[in-house]
């Protein structure tokens, strides 16, 4: 007669011994050590990636802005004026909010070439880092030292001040956008003045834009046979400038065809050219 063995003691309690569990923990240690760090450089180097092409989409609709309303983000002429991130929410799928903040939650900054007018230069700033933040305005030779920075590294220079000391050695995690609008420019600088003897006289005008986002403003003299002189008006071709009398009624009409002017308004002879 057969009989069935049983398992002994020893085989029923086979396992991992402590010696093999310490060597498997250690074997995970290691490849956690290797690969997590590594893992997080990459999640670090997408989300900058990502940045970097955000920041150029909003170059791009800087660009866009600029030829179809014929003013740069933030800068309109006339009241009422809205933030730069507001401006180019409208030519985008980003809202104002996600214009302004990065995924980092840290601000970008939009900053304008001031040497110049209509200031054919904008620099996009953004911070990818928590408690590193970007300067919201600049000096014309602080934006210069800010344009010509290298990658990966912190503005020095004129523009040194503007970046706190925990910038240091931590420009990876600065990306700057240039956006150079001197070959984007279809728009001309118009000069405005007037002088009267009799003070204070308000002249006035209007500018009829070809897409209808028409814009309007004036200038007052306050002291008698002395100049007041407006010279901030940036028009695109194509815009007719109409300019009023102090009554309000129309007296010249300029078509704007790819020059600058200059007008000046007085007592007796009205708007004239220059």
């Amino acid at each position: 007669m057969k009989t069935r063995s049983r398992p002994s003691a020893c085989a029923s309690r086979a396992g991992f011994s402590l010696i093999e569990m310490i060597g498997v923990m250690a074997v995970m240690a290691i490849l956690a050590t290797v690969l997590v760090p590594n893992t997080l450089k990459m999640i670090e180097r997408a989300a900058v990636r990502a940045e970097a092409e955000t920041l150029r989409n909003l170059g791009d609709q800087t660009k866009l802005h600029l030829r179809s309303r014929g003013y740069l983000p933030g800068l309109k002429p006339t009241a009422p004026i809205t933030a730069w991130n507001v401006d180019l929410s409208t030519f985008g799928s980003l809202s104002a909010a996600d214009v302004l903040a990065n995924r980092r939650n840290n601000n970008r900054s939009f900053l304008y070439d001031t040497a110049s007018t209509p200031r054919p230069r904008v620099l996009i700033l953004s911070s990818m880092r928590g408690g590193l933040t970007v300067p919201a305005n600049a000096t014309s030779a602080q934006f210069d030292a800010i344009w010509n920075t290298a990658d990966n590294s912190v503005p020095s220079g004129a523009a040194a001040g503007l970046f706190a000391a925990n910038w240091a050695g931590q420009g990876e995690y600065l990306l700057i956008e240039r956006v150079n609008l001197k070959s984007q420019l279809p728009i001309n600088r118009i000069v405005l003045s007037a002088n009267t003897s009799s003070v204070p006289t308000t002249v006035s005008f209007v500018v009829l834009h070809p897409d209808g986002q028409n814009t309007s403003g004036s200038l007052t003299t306050v002291t008698a046979n002395v100049t007041v002189i407006r010279p901030d008006l940036i028009l695109r071709d194509g815009d007719i400038l109409v300019l009023r009398k102090p009554n309000g009624t129309d007296d010249y009409r300029y078509v704007v065809a790819g020059r600058d002017a200059n007008f000046l308004y007085t007592d007796l002879k009205g708007w004239l050219p220059q």
